[in-house]
Formats: C-alpha cells, sequence, structure tokens
C-alpha cells in the first residue's frame, strides 16, 4: 500500500522495521511491530494509520479512502482493516466526521480570540510596561512592523507592572490562535520599495532570515542597521520571527530564495540545534538556500545585545548576507571561507578566469555551487565549455578562428 501510494522507499535508509521516502527520509511508514501501517511526515507535522496516508496523499474523506484501500488488498482480503460498509466501519467514519467538525470550530474559536485580543491592543510607546520590556530588559529600541497581512494568531507574554520585566508565573509566555506556517513579519524591504528607482527594482534581492523569538528578531534587526549601511544593501533584508523554533521548517520558502536562520547556540549536541538543522534541510528540500548564524557562546543574539555586542551580532551575520548577496563566483568564495571553506583547484580557476573574460552572468554557477561542490564544479567547466563552443562557431562563421 506505501508503494502504491509514495512510489519506491529510499533503499538507504530503509529496513525490517520502517520504509523512508525522499531524499532525507521525511517520511517514515513502520512495516512490523504493534505499530505496523502507521506513518508520520517529518516535514508536515502529520501522520497517522494507513486511511490518513490515503487522505494525505489521495485527498477525500474517510469513506473514499476505506474504498481505495479495499480496492488495493480486494474485498476477500480484509483482515484487521474492517473495509467492508459494517456496522463498526459506519461507526468510525461518524466519529471522524465529528472529530473534524470539533477541529473547525476549535480552530474558529482560536481566530475569534486572536482578532479580540488584536482589537483590544495597544500602541507600544513610552507609557507603558511594554516599552519598558523592551528597552530597559532587552535593550530593544526598534520596534516590529505589521504589512497588512492577515493575523491568524499571536504570543502572549505576561509583564510585571512594576520591574517591567517578565511576570514571576508558572508560564509567562503562550502563544494562541493558529501559529504554524504563519510568521510575524518584523522587517520588509518592500516598505520602502516606493522609495526606489526602477533600476533599483530591478535588480531588487531579497534575504529573509528568521528568528525564532520576538526579542531575538527585534535585536538582529536593530544590530543589522549599521551592517546594511556600511555594505551597501540597505532594503534588502526581510526578517521574519516563527514564534517557536518548531515552526520554522513550516515556513513557505520559495525556490532559490536565500534564508539565514538565526538561531540560539544552546550548546552541542542540544535538541534545538538538531532542530534549527532539520529546519535547514527540509526548507532546501523546498529550493530555498539555507545559511545557521548563532552567536558564538551559549546564549541568544539578544543576550549579546544586552552585554553591548550589537557589532559582534553585524560581525556574524556579515559572512552569511554576503554569501547570499554575491554577484560573483570569487565574492562567493571570500564571504564563504568563514563558513564553510571552498578551495578552487587550477583546473577550476583556469574556468572561471575564462568565464570572467567574456563578462558573464555568474549566478548559475554560484547557485549550483551553493547545492554542493561537485555541482558547482560542474556547472563551472559545463559553463566553460559553452562559451568555448559558442566563440569557436562565432569565429567558424565569420571566416577567421
Amino acid at each position: 500500500m506505501a508503494r502504491d501510494l509514495l512510489g519506491e522507499p529510499n533503499k538507504r535508509l530503509s529496513n525490517g522495521r520502517e520504509l523512508r521516502y525522499g531524499e532525507h527520509g521525511k517520511i517514515a511508514v513502520r512495516i512490523s511491530g504493534e505499530k505496523a501501517g502507521m506513518w508520520h511526515d517529518f516535514s508536515s507535522d502529520k501522520g497517522g494509520d494507513l486511511f490518513d496516508l490515503v487522505q494525505h496523499v489521495r485527498g477525500g474523506e474517510f469513506k473514499t479512502a476505506a474504498e481505495y484501500l479495499r480496492g488495493i488488498v480486494g474485498m476477500e482480503s480484509t483482515g484487521n482493516l474492517r473495509l467492508v460498509h459494517d456496522h463498526n466501519n459506519s461507526n468510525e467514519y461518524v466519529d471522524r466526521l465529528k472529530a473534524k467538525k470539533l477541529e473547525e470550530k476549535i480552530e474558529q474559536q482560536k481566530v475569534k480570540v486572536t482578532s479580540d485580543l488584536l482589537l483590544r491592543a495597544k500602541e507600544i510607546n513610552h507609557k507603558n510596561v511594554a516599552y519598558r520590556y523592551l528597552r530597559e530588559q532587552r535593550n530593544i529600541s526598534c520596534g516590529p512592523r505589521e504589512d497588512g497581512g492577515n493575523v491568524t494568531g499571536g504570543q502572549r507574554l505576561l509583564l510585571d507592572g512594576k520591574s517591567g520585566s517578565k511576570a514571576k508565573v508558572d508560564v509567562p509566555k503562550k502563544s494562541f490562535g493558529h501559529i504554524s506556517g504563519s510568521f510575524v513579519e518584523i522587517s520588509n524591504p518592500n516598505w520602502n520599495l516606493k522609495n526606489l528607482n526602477e533600476q533599483l527594482l530591478k535588480s531588487h534581492e531579497t534575504i529573509t532570515i528568521i528568528a525564532e523569538g520576538l526579542e531575538t528578531a527585534l535585536s538582529v534587526k536593530q544590530a543589522l542597521g549599521e551592517y546594511r549601511e556600511k555594505k551597501g544593501v540597505e532594503n534588502q533584508v526581510r526578517i521574519l520571527c516563527s514564534l517557536g523554533i518548531s515552526n520554522i521548517k513550516n515556513y513557505g520558502a520559495k525556490k532559490g530564495e536565500k534564508i539565514i536562520i538565526a538561531a540560539d547556540n544552546d550548546g552541542e549536541n542540544s535538541i534545538t540545534g538538531k532542530t534549527t538543522l532539520n529546519a535547514k534541510i527540509l526548507l532546501e528540500e523546498k529550493g530555498a538556500f539555507v545559511e545557521i548564524v548563532k552567536p558564538d557562546r551559549q546564549g541568544d543574539f539578544n543576550d549579546l545585545l544586552k552585554a553591548g555586542d550589537s557589532k559582534l551580532i553585524s560581525s556574524l551575520f556579515a559572512p552569511a548576507l554576503a554569501s547570499h548577496s554575491a554577484k560573483t563566483l570569487q565574492e562567493y568564495v571570500k564571504a564563504q571561507a568563514e563558513i564553510k571553506p571552498i578551495i578552487l583547484d587550477e583546473n577550476d580557476k583556469s574556468n572561471l578566469a575564462y568565464i570572467e573574460s567574456k563578462a558573464i552572468d555568474q549566478q548559475a554557477i554560484i547557485n549550483a555551487w551553493r547545492k554542493s561542490e561537485l555541482q558547482g564544479k560542474i556547472e563551472l567547466d559545463d559553463m566553460r565549455k559553452k562559451l568555448s563552443l559558442a566563440e569557436h562557431n562565432l569565429g567558424a562563421n565569420s571566416g577567421f578562428y
């Protein structure tokens, strides 16, 4: 059934206990033991039994899934699946339908709670405790902006009115509404597009920075202000807050999008570190180019900002920003020297020198190198051959070599 729905599994990652699908085994299907027939998609955090798998892949309702599975195993081989339209099957369908309606009702209630809180919200200014918390406790002087998009959820943070710090309660911070796949936009270059001339609009490329927490995202925004002014890439960086590390992987990355994950440094082999790395892999599967930047010591970027190290934050992001902004392979190699050094051999240098002499756009070469060193070398060599052939043909048709 798994093969019929998902095709051939990844043989390298599969075993006698489970089948794994995708280059990185993002979908797992159990084929033995008590949980045989259960599956989980790590990229979307969804899972369930065989009925759920059919609906996940093919769509439709439970009844349609049951019909499909009955066709696969045959009427005489239903076994424990109970695919015939008996009393138990009918009850199970009704229960699922009720559960779905209850889920929809809960989602509607979440939307109402979010809308009500938004209507009651007040602007942050020097008169309220939220300002004191950001300015005095977090050393944040910049603020987030919204772009008029739909508000799907948020995060509540309880503060102590006297001290201006987090309230001393068991759970001072709690998310509400629908968070999965939604992000808080802290800054966006599109807010300033009206101030750019037509030429800038044509060449405009945005780098997306995703931070887990609001304080981290605001700290990065504040620290990078100086970098953008010095390096001339102002209006180039878009900063998002995911309101939770597990939500980063749900970002709807576009093919070729350049992303930096502003991660916390929770030490070697930490759960957060592994979750961040998994998010990077899943975003790259969507076609994005992803770099991870984290503090050089344990803590987050707001810890650095509170310690007065805003310039250090800028310097930590500089290589990743330069790498994503590179227009030539030489610029990319220089930027990567502080991330993952690239060594060009004599053949690479010869190919690159020839390509540079023709003033050819090198973006395809850089993007190939972003995927892997091997793909980069192949693209570099391939472009050299194409240019040589084109030059030879031009010379032949012009009557000289």
